[in-house]
């Protein structure tokens, strides 16, 4: 698994490669790890070695304190975009004040790019409220038949 780790607002990408190698910003680098206790590791880097201490949930490289150091998984930028892109939720609201006379769908349900989901009637004029997100699954309704609802008030979430 990738990390990201900031030291010094640099960004690196780091991965452990078997056990004797890791791979930072893309470079292969020959690593001899030797724990010397519970918190005291001897690292041996390309000839170059180290003594890393981890003390108090803060890390120490050869007794110096390493300050601003950020560690959090990797995500590649474009990955994490199209998951974003693919993944869209819907909140359905009243667009005007009125009652739920006909709830046309339940939890669980497959609906399509506007398919009817209630009818709401306001003024003796039914309106029909729609889904806009094509293939997506009704994650929750909160009213019931017969309800008056208010202007923005929370009707369902729609969920691909």
């Amino acid at each position: 698994m990738k990390k990201k780790i900031i030291y010094n607002n640099e960004e690196y990408i780091i991965e452990a490669k078997g056990e004797d190698e890791i791979v930072v910003n893309n470079k292969t680098f020959k690593v001899n790890l030797k724990e010397k206790n519970k918190n005291f590791f001897n690292i041996e880097i390309q000839g170059k070695k180290f003594i890393i201490e981890v003390r108090e949930g803060e890390f120490y490289l050869d007794g110096e304190k390493i300050e601003k150091l950020s560690i959090s998984p990797y995500f590649p930028q474009l990955k994490k975009q199209k998951q974003m892109i693919n993944s869209q939720k819907e909140v359905v609201k009243a667009p005007i004040p009125g009652t739920i006379t006909q709830i046309l769908v339940k939890e669980g349900d497959t609906v399509k790019k506007d398919q009817e989901l209630f009818i709401l009637e306001a003024m003796k004029m039914r309106n029909r409220i729609l889904t806009t997100i094509d293939k997506g699954v009704v994650k929750k309704i909160y009213v019931s038949e017969n309800e008056t609802v208010s202007q923005d008030q929370k009707l369902a979430i729609i969920e691909n």
